[in-house]
């Protein structure tokens, strides 16, 4: 009985730590995460500062400055996000895909602004066009980060189909003897059997 379980608390101890070496391989994504985050910030903010200079006699300036408030707002949300190291990349990925999605809406509008459709726009926009380029390019190049991330992350172990998201889950199956404990992204199992 002592053999199996110090097999037990070695494999365990094994596990354990290369879940923390793979949450230490994804820290290092987690700090471009952050930067990439904080450039977004700044882009959304100059994109506010541009429309007021040259959209704010069109009918589409309310839109496009709540849009532009709404990238700020996403990318300082991602931003407190990628300072947890528990957080859940399906999150972040989600987040990142509604982010995209409303970039490329702003992008439209920006577009059939300068077009005519809603008004006179003042000046030239060829700097708005670069600043929308840019937002589409960081967050792209955050989507790769959050990839990046899964990759390094440990797959989890599931019962039957079930996981759960606490540190700490009885076993299906096993009526109270099974044990399954997450650390980082991966997970660890163990069977105490009768």
């Amino acid at each position: 009985m002592t053999s199996l379980l110090s097999k037990s608390t070695l494999l365990a101890t094994v596990v354990a730590l290369s879940s923390l070496a793979s949450q230490t391989a994804s820290a290092g994504h987690g700090d471009e995460l952050i930067h990439l985050s904080h450039d977004l910030e700044e882009v959304a903010s100059g994109l506010q500062t541009e429309f007021q200079a040259h959209y704010s006699h069109t009918t589409a300036y309310r839109h496009l400055l709540a849009d532009a408030a709404g990238i700020q707002s996403r990318a300082e949300h991602i931003h407190r996000l990628a300072h947890d190291p528990r957080v859940s990349l399906h999150h972040l990925e989600a987040d990142l895909q509604q982010l995209d999605e409303l970039s490329h809406h702003l992008h439209d509008l920006v577009d059939r602004t300068d077009a005519g459709y809603y008004g006179h726009v003042h000046g030239h926009t060829g700097h708005v066009h670069e600043l929308m380029t840019s937002v589409t390019s960081v967050i792209h190049t955050m989507e790769r980060e959050v990839f990046a991330m899964q990759r390094y992350q440990t797959p989890s172990c599931e019962f039957g189909g079930h996981t759960s998201a606490s540190p700490y889950q009885q076993a299906p199956g096993y009526h109270g003897y099974g044990r399954q404990m997450n650390f980082g992204g991966g997970n660890i199992r163990f069977f105490f059997r009768p």
